[in-house]
């Protein structure tokens, strides 16, 4: 935890995290419930507040939240690496069983990155890492496709029928079926 400063976010697997702290908050089912309702809506879970505590992470601030993730996911969650996971694998190039090791210790699947930093190299080397790579925010034909000609796992976009459009046609649209 050294290399943990004050100020930096972490992205730990919901498995990781205590409750040892929860006692102190009062449970509202109904807060609880409008939480899970508005995470199924937007997909969106924000940042929890957690601290270390004989070598666990226990949850400060953020119940709601979490109670609602586990309440609606059948899933893991997608985790992405830190800013400076992100500026270790541009700049110094770092690759191999160490960096890979730290990032699956970390629970991160992916960089979610802008288009600048969406190299061809960047995402050659965070595919050895075993990260995928999502570039933000794409809002035209040519800046999307030259993503996915990139090897760019995701796309995130305002104009989301473009988006779909471009699928469809490279034959890369899969729906999710909701039953």
């Amino acid at each position: 935890m050294a290399d943990w400063h004050a100020g930096d976010v972490r992205f730990l697997a919901m498995t990781q995290l205590g409750e040892r702290y929860r006692r102190y908050r009062l449970p509202d089912p109904d807060d609880e419930a409008a939480m899970a309702g508005s995470f199924r809506r937007y997909g969106q879970l924000t940042p929890l507040v957690v601290c270390l505590r004989e070598e666990t992470y226990e949850v400060l601030d953020g119940f709601k939240r979490l109670v609602a993730a586990r309440k609606i996911l059948d899933h893991p969650v997608c985790m992405a690496v830190t800013p400076a996971a992100v500026a270790a694998v541009r700049y110094a190039g770092i690759s191999g069983k160490a960096m890979a090791a730290r990032l699956a210790r970390s629970g991160a699947q992916c960089a979610q990155v802008p288009r600048q930093i969406a190299t061809r190299e960047f995402i050659r080397r965070s595919h050895e890492l075993g990260l995928h790579v999502h570039v933000w925010t794409l809002n035209t034909r040519q800046e999307i496709e030259r993503a996915l000609d990139l090897g760019a796992d995701g796309v995130m976009t305002d104009d989301i029928v473009l988006l779909r459009d471009i699928l469809i046609e490279r034959g890369q649209w899969n729906p999710r079926v909701s039953v």
